[in-house]
């Protein structure tokens, strides 16, 4: 299952709880192409990836091979930076593994070990791209309480 929080757009914090599949990133591609693409130059997504197991290999290959296809990751013209808040170090291993498959400048990731952190690295994404961003303390965020998305039904929750 995922969640996400839109309230600090451009920065979106995104849960990952559970499992990972290509159906929960298909659904999730489906939101940030319908919800966040296009209206920024730059979107920071900040992912919350330790409530979920590691993906399988069938499901790194899937994310790869999705995130070379995808226009809005294409080298030179990213429009959607990820940060990967992880403290599990087996975790964090799979997904610099899925970041060499893609290749770095096709899947920019940074890691960091919390969220406070991860906050920090997106302010000073957007900061170094001259971009704005609402305020936001690093410390003290929480990720609102929010309906538990296991449905397709993306708009009605985060609408």
């Amino acid at each position: 299952m995922v969640i996400c929080d839109t309230n600090y757009f451009p920065i979106v914090f995104v849960l990952w709880l559970d499992y990972y599949s290509p159906e929960l990133f298909d659904l999730f591609w489906q939101f940030r192409d319908e919800q966040l693409a296009d209206r920024v130059e730059k979107v920071v997504l900040v992912h919350l990836v330790d409530g979920a197991e590691p993906p399988s290999a069938t499901t790194r290959k899937y994310l790869a091979d999705r995130s070379k296809a995808d226009p809005r990751l294409a080298p030179g013209n990213v429009q959607f930076m990820q940060v990967m808040c992880v403290s599990n170090p087996l975790l964090r291993g799979v997904l610099t593994a899925v970041n060499w498959m893609t290749g770095k400048d096709t899947f920019p990731m940074a890691y960091e070990p919390d969220l406070p952190k991860g906050i920090d690295t997106a302010k000073a994404i957007l900061d170094a791209a001259k971009l704005p961003y609402p305020k936001i303390d690093s410390a003290s965020y929480i990720l609102p309480k929010r309906e538990s998305l296991k449905n397709r039904d993306f708009e009605k929750i985060y609408s």
